[in-house]
């Protein structure tokens, strides 16, 4: 229509109100100007201005719950995408009812006026916001809500996905770009209702917070690995889900590089899982989560070549494990917090605060585990780690159980009162004997009290090799009056400890210039007759104690110095002490002649 001559003011007026009415190219929000008032703003129409921000209601979307809304919210998405070049669709609140994917591409962002807020995971608090919901009756399996397809630089916001399955049998999928690589999504702000999967992506370098899952029954948010995946470089922080029925998964990650923190997850088979155990994953960073009432494990790692985890400061509480790694290697587990928490009406599930297995140089600082219903601490297989400075109390079996790891440190940690399943039976700190040269250095060991007693504050059991339990405070640790025992653990130093003596192994002494580096007590065991002509590797001040057989002579010299100045020829079990007073001169201090 155009505007010709017109003389009457009434027909100008008339025809302009027309004008401004018609949709046509040129006309209505066209003909209007629009500026911010400010010196430096640009003059634009309201057209211009409007097309900044597409309303799903602009293409006929109603909102009702009733109608189905697909084809409008598809058509006003392909509209941001083409004909606007990119940019944010609208949904005022509402209930869009779909029966298909809604397909997303590059630059689109999807946003919702609000999404249903909830307190405790029951009825929404603020009303009704936002809601995109599909009816399950006749849906084909694997239905995806909104399909990110090779999206990068989209987001979807403030929505909630829900479905009309309150029987958590559906195969739903709220949000997800499973066909092909995306990278740089925001996925923030969503509330995720009644479905499968919350959120499950392919992409690299994405933003992914502030989400909220309730009933969700398959994985809450999960980063998959696979052919085309970017993945890595993931932020997945301050999202809150709960599972039913302790299935899924909570946080799910397949790649590596990730940060997941701050996030609460609740009710899921495990809260938040670093890879799978045939897809290995590194170099990821779980800090300041909180797990709980899990039926498999707060926290857990599987793959044999996953390896320089970050697990710190996480609260685990109420899961059948705390924190679970196995296989991996080179992981840090630091600051957690592990227990059964009364509080939370979840009482007595986890059976173990920290699990390591298989997984060698881990290291385990400075968490608090707390009333485990079998074991504070447990190392299987897992050599070169090093377990210091944890504060474990109230374990009902083992406070620290060992087995089959070598060459490991345990430092500086508070085991208190554990053995509390029954007195005099278990022991706070346990090595089995397929432990080798075992560092126990600085730890304390308390019962604090209680009526049960842990029966050995240390128990080394035969078989292992080679421990040093050097400055332990096991003093009034125990039901019995041994504070440890060591079973024919060979080769075992005890020094300087508090409620135990010391005690140190007497080491094998063959040939004429024997070692003294690794010892202070020795015994001869030369097969046929043998001069000592001097003693090698021995340090200033060091004392040596040697218990000599019926072929060994110690020759008088000018590097060792003998009582009246004659060798001592032995007899079996005759025993002699010498001191080095330096310049690797060792002088007689006593002798036992049988």
């Amino acid at each position: 229509m155009s505007i010709g001559i017109i003389k009457s003011p009434r027909r100008l007026v008339n025809q302009l109100r027309a004008n401004l009415a018609d949709v046509a190219n040129g006309f209505g929000s066209s003909m209007v100007g629009f500026k911010l008032d400010a010196v430096s703003a640009a003059s634009r129409t309201v057209y211009e201005k409007l097309a900044e921000r597409v309303s799903v209601k602009d293409f006929g979307a109603t909102g009702d719950g009733v109608t189905d809304d697909t084809a409008a919210i598809q058509a006003a998405v392909n509209f941001a995408a083409g004909v606007v070049g990119g940019g944010t669709v609208f949904l005022p609140c509402g209930t869009y009812k779909i029966s298909a994917s809604i397909v997303v591409p590059p630059g689109v962002n999807l946003k919702g006026e609000q999404r249903n807020m909830y307190t405790d995971f029951g009825y929404p608090m603020l009303g009704d916001g936002v809601a995109l919901e599909v009816a399950t009756a006749g849906l084909g399996a694997n239905f995806i809500m909104v399909k990110l397809q090779g999206a990068h630089n989209s987001s979807v916001e403030g929505i909630s996905f829900r479905t009309d399955d309150f029987t958590n049998t559906n195969t739903v999928t709220a949000i997800s770009d499973p066909d092909e690589a995306s990278g740089l999504i925001t996925v923030q702000g969503n509330t995720f209702e009644r479905v499968k999967n919350g959120i499950v992506s392919r992409g690299g370098v994405c933003t992914i917070w502030n989400n909220f899952g309730r009933d969700v029954h398959g994985n809450f948010i999960h980063v998959l690995a696979g052919a085309g995946a970017f993945g890595a470089d993931n932020v997945i922080a301050f999202n809150s889900g709960a599972g039913s029925d302790n299935g899924g998964i909570g946080i799910a990650v397949e790649t590596g590089e990730n940060t997941i923190m701050g996030n609460m997850i609740f009710n899921h088979q495990y809260g938040i899982r670093l890879d799978t155990a045939t897809t290995p994953t590194s170099g990821n960073r779980v800090v300041g989560n909180r797990c709980e009432k899990h039926s498999g494990a707060s926290i857990r790692i599987e793959h044999p070549s996953s390896r320089d985890q970050l697990i710190a400061d996480n609260r685990c509480f109420n899961s059948v494990v705390g924190i679970d790694v196995r296989n991996a290697s080179r992981v840090s587990i630091s600051g957690n917090h592990c227990q059964n928490d009364p509080a939370t009406g979840h009482a007595g599930d986890m059976q173990t605060g920290i699990f390591v297995s298989g997984a060698n140089r881990c290291a385990v600082v400075d968490n608090r585990v707390y009333d485990a219903r079998l074991i504070g601490i447990q190392i299987a297989g897992s050599s070169f780690s090093q377990i210091h400075n944890n504060h474990v109390e109230l374990s009902q079996q083992q406070g620290i159980l060992l087995s089959g790891s070598d060459d490991c440190s345990v430092e500086g940690n508070m085991v208190v009162s554990s053995g509390q399943a029954a007195n005099d039976t278990y022991d706070a700190i346990f090595c089995n004997n397929t432990c080798d040269r075992i560092n126990l250095v600085g730890n304390v060991v308390r019962h604090a009290g209680l009526a049960n007693k842990a029966r050995y504050a240390l128990f080394l059991q035969a078989g292992g090799s080679d421990h040093n339990v050097v400055g332990n405070d096991f003093a009034n640790a125990t039901a019995a009056a041994t504070q440890v025992v060591s079973l024919g653990s060979s080769g075992t130093i005890m020094k300087a400890n508090r409620g135990v003596p010391d005690m140190e192994p007497a080491r094998a002494m063959t040939g004429a210039t024997p070692s003294v580096l690794d010892g202070n007590l020795f015994s001869t065991a030369n097969a046929g007759a043998t001069t000592i002509t001097n003693f090698l590797n021995g340090q200033a001040g060091q004392t040596i104690r040697i218990k000599v057989d019926a072929n060994t002579t110690i020759q008088n010299n000018a590097n060792i110095l003998l009582a009246g100045g004659v060798n001592f020829v032995g007899t079996a079990n005759d025993t002699i002490t010498l001191t080095n007073f330096g310049s690797n001169t060792w002088y007689e201090v006593c002798r036992s002649v049988n």
